[in-house]
């Protein structure tokens, strides 16, 4: 298979999991008994994994120049465990299941994203138009699950994950060999501690835990509002959607805004996205907020890699993204997911919102931390054309 639709696929599988698990895994957690509190527990299994993997498997894999390896090994094991969701009961057997799955699959990202950055920069590809396939199949599952689910069961998201689980590991099979040469190098994590560093992480982490309310509760909120699941599919969708073409465009941003700009300005409309939802359940507005999930992710998303690429020295750019992924996927979601799901207990969804745009707004001090830098940020977002 042509190692650039093998990245394409390798996204569009990885994030159509996420596209199904989070706005419906939830939902079937709460059918299987489990209270607000236990939901976020369990949810929160998915980023603390992100913590203790991540990092040390990408350093094992730059030191030993085997992240090709890696990835494919991890994408096998996490379809394993992932039948694991098929015998649990209760909320520590889903917790224990959760956090063995996350551990394999989390570990795979990292190794994704800097083969495709390094694949991008010897073959003159956009970066941004290979990762918006897995907005793609975001969109796909969710919009898909969501019709499955009013028709079949909430159950039907078991069988779903376990056939794009399997997906995900056979599309790692023809990824594009790694261009590291086995040197005597630093393998350190000296070079990241540095205030533009420390600074980009301590901003990403309040994004990420903003969000914690959003990505565990917005499908039950919008269930309690009397909303069908296909409605409920359709307004995920149509965020991710909006992602595709910032994507896309990317680098047409770059040209006018440095990165800098573009994360502070995310995480301005990041504030808005939570106010909005903490002010009114009314489908328009909701649909607005979700299309500012074209910023409020899709930019910052893409400024914050390219970001760590740029302060990353060449043989640690697996474990460059996995701090990015660990530090701000992990601590910020796990604060986000178990935290604000115990505070849950005690305010309503909509006081929830406003409290998630208050600690979204405690990141926007940071970005005065950030290096500034106009202009193309890096190989990876396009310093040719996309030549598909």
């Amino acid at each position: 298979m042509n190692p650039y639709l093998s990245l394409r696929l390798f996204y569009l599988f990885y994030f159509a999991i996420i596209g199904v698990l989070t706005p419906y895994f939830p939902v079937f957690l709460k059918e299987q008994g489990l209270r607000a509190s236990q939901i976020g527990l369990v949810m929160a299994a998915w980023p603390v994994a992100k913590l203790v993997g991540p990092i040390f498997m990408s350093n094992l894999a730059d030191r030993l120049n085997k992240r090709l390896f890696f990835i494919q090994m991890g994408a096998l094991f996490c379809a394993i465990t992932y039948l694991g969701f098929f015998k649990a009961s209760g909320v520590w057997s889903f917790l224990l299941v959760m956090f063995i799955f996350s551990f394999f699959r989390m570990n795979i990202l990292p190794l994704g994203e800097a083969i495709a950055m390094e694949y991008c920069e010897h073959h003159q590809k956009e970066y941004g138009k290979i990762r918006y396939w897995g907005s793609v199949g975001f969109i796909a599952a969710s919009f898909l699950f969501g019709w499955l689910i009013d028709y079949f069961s909430i159950h039907i998201v078991l069988w779903g994950m376990l056939v794009i689980a399997i997906l995900q590991w056979t599309s790692t099979f023809s990824l594009p060999p790694t261009h590291n040469p086995a040197q005597k190098k630093e393998y350190s994590l000296k070079p990241f501690w540095n205030k533009a560093i420390i600074g980009f992480l301590i901003n990403s982490v309040f994004r990420v835990v903003s969000f914690g309310i959003y990505y565990t509760f917005f499908s039950i909120w919008m269930h309690s509002r009397g909303y069908s699941s296909s409605v409920i599919g359709f307004c995920w969708a149509i965020a991710v959607l909006s992602e595709v073409f910032v994507m896309i465009w990317f680098t047409q941003l770059t040209k006018r805004f440095s990165l800098k700009e573009i994360m502070g300005w995310s995480l301005v409309l990041t504030v808005l996205r939570w106010l909005i939802l903490g002010s009114t359940a009314w489908l328009p507005a909701i649909l607005f907020s979700q299309l500012l999930h074209a910023f409020t992710f899709g930019a910052y998303h893409l400024a914050a890699i390219s970001y760590m690429y740029q302060h990353t020295p060449s043989h640690l750019r697996s474990t460059g993204q996995a701090i990015y992924t660990s530090v701000s996927f992990g601590l910020g979601s796990a604060i986000g997911f178990w935290g604000l799901s115990y505070l849950k207990e005690y305010f309503s969804f909509e006081t929830m919102f406003l409290i998630c745009a208050g600690i979204a707004a405690l990141g926007l001090p940071f970005t005065k931390w950030f290096k500034e830098q106009k202009g193309m940020p890096s190989p990876i977002v396009g310093m040719a054309a996309d030549q598909t």
